[in-house]
């Protein structure tokens, strides 16, 4: 049997920014910090009936208590989003368990509380917390890609998250607790399958993932700073 085989890398991908940025600049939406532009972030947890457009997981039901199943209020929050012709959900700081998958529909951003892109040892299993930020913690598909075939990785019905066109996730930590870390890794569906044009991964990072990210269905994807413990590679 073979032993488990972790590797870690980093993907980094700058763009030069759009026009628009010089109007939210002069309108006060974004700022210029080191010569960079940066999204300013809020003050406090954004809540669906502070700021228009942005919907916490936390009003749907959400709980970050590393014992509450989360996949319904997930999605509602998605969905209201979704309804309201696009806008942002936000992830509170917490440990959210989803046993099921989510899907983020055109023009909706699913975001966390982590400004930069997060990093963590995979090591830290026995049912160790992360505290410093927005996790979300898959259990389902244990033991399964959810494809066709062993050896077809990209002809799959099951994935955690999948984007749709000009869908976005961001800022946030998806940790597999409950993979191996000592004996041979399980697979587990696809993170991310990027379903869409234009969809786009941000500041996220995966310990434990089996297939990471899948985006050869999405043209003008665009994938920056992406950090990952990788359990299986081919």
């Amino acid at each position: 049997m073979l032993a488990p085989l972790l590797a870690a890398f980093a993907v980094v991908i700058t763009t030069a920014g759009p026009p628009q940025q010089a109007a939210e600049i002069a309108s006060g939406q974004r700022s210029v910090e080191g010569g960079g532009f940066t999204d300013d972030q809020p003050a406090t947890s954004p809540r669906s009936g502070s700021e228009p457009f942005v919907f916490s997981v936390t009003d749907f039901g959400a709980k970050g208590d590393n014992r509450t199943e989360c996949t319904s209020a997930f999605q509602a929050a998605i969905d209201a989003a979704s309804t309201a012709q696009g806008g942002e959900v936000y992830v509170p700081p917490g440990m959210f368990i989803l046993a099921g998958n989510l899907t983020v529909p055109p023009g909706v951003t699913l975001r966390g509380s982590y400004g930069s892109v997060p990093s963590h040892q995979l090591g830290i299993g026995n049912g160790q917390s992360l505290h410093d930020g927005s996790v979300l913690v898959p259990t389902g598909g244990r033991g399964t890609t959810g494809c066709a075939a062993s050896v077809d990785d990209l002809n799959c019905t099951v994935t955690f998250i999948t984007l749709a066109t000009n869908a976005a996730v961001k800022n946030l930590v998806v940790y597999y607790a409950e993979q191996e870390t000592q004996l041979t890794p399980v697979p587990y569906p696809w993170s991310f399958r990027l379903a869409g044009n234009n969809a786009a991964l941000i500041d996220v990072e995966m310990l434990g993932c089996w297939n990471c990210i899948a985006a050869v269905y999405s043209a003008r994807h665009y994938i920056a700073r992406v950090c990952t413990i990788i359990q299986h590679t081919e």
